[in-house]
């Protein structure tokens, strides 16, 4: 039996085109995550595969993503919250300015709870990475798999989010209970905020077309609307 090698890396290098359209695609959706998740660890294999003529190549490929794989499946330690809060405002923060859209879930595009949970994913990675904790590196993995929209954080949907309180209105809300970190979802399961503390709150705003931070203060339709304050359970002290 022949192996047409060429017709083999044809079909990987356009396996590599539709994870890289995938990745930058706004919307997110189940079959592509999982086309993501087994497809990038089968493009490494053809990548270690056709650079083995270049050996150091294919030896910095191997030992790479050998050792992420290894992060990945290896024991891990707890997450200390406190680390992951930081990291959360801190990735909050990054997407400010972004482009709202409608099911988006990356920096090209994004919605209101594609804001809080991706971030939540970069703080995983970052932690995980920065820390060598494969704990924090698999539960990225986790909840970006799971996708929940701002009615189900706001009902904590799989035990992601645990319940703190309601209010009127994020403008009636007592400020020194939350931690940073906490979400605010409409009453109406509707839209999405995240706390970044001293009474700030970050959103991926319909209205703006883009991912804003207001003061609490602010006169702002989503801020005087009546919410429900959840937090994350991992960020749950």
């Amino acid at each position: 039996m022949i192996i047409n090698t060429r017709l083999i890396k044809r079909l990987w290098l356009m396996s590599g085109i539709l994870i890289l359209l995938l990745l930058l695609f706004p919307i997110g959706f189940g079959k592509g995550r999982l086309v993501i998740l087994i497809g990038v660890p089968l493009f490494w294999l053809g990548a270690v595969f056709f650079s083995l003529p270049r050996k150091w190549l294919s030896t910095i490929l191997a030992v790479s993503g050998a050792g992420f794989l290894l992060l990945t499946a290896l024991p891990g330690r707890e997450i200390a919250p406190a680390a992951l809060r930081s990291f959360y405002v801190q990735h909050l923060r990054e997407y400010e300015g972004t482009r709202y859209v409608f099911g988006g879930e990356n920096k090209i595009g994004i919605d209101c709870s594609g804001l809080v949970r991706l971030a939540l994913v970069d703080a995983y990675l970052h932690l995980g990475l920065v820390r060598l904790n494969p704990t924090a590196v698999r539960q990225g993995i986790s909840t970006w798999l799971r996708d929940a929209s701002a009615l189900a954080l706001g009902t904590g949907y799989k035990g992601l989010t645990r319940y703190v309180m309601s209010a009127p209105s994020i403008q009636t809300l007592d400020h020194s209970v939350l931690l940073p970190g906490d979400l605010a979802v409409t009453q109406d399961g509707q839209h999405v905020l995240a706390y970044l503390g001293a009474e700030t709150w970050i959103q991926a705003e319909p209205g703006a077309q883009q991912v804003i931070i207001n003061n609490a203060s602010d006169r702002q339709y989503w801020l005087s609307v009546p919410v429900n304050v959840v937090r994350w359970s991992q960020l749950a002290e």
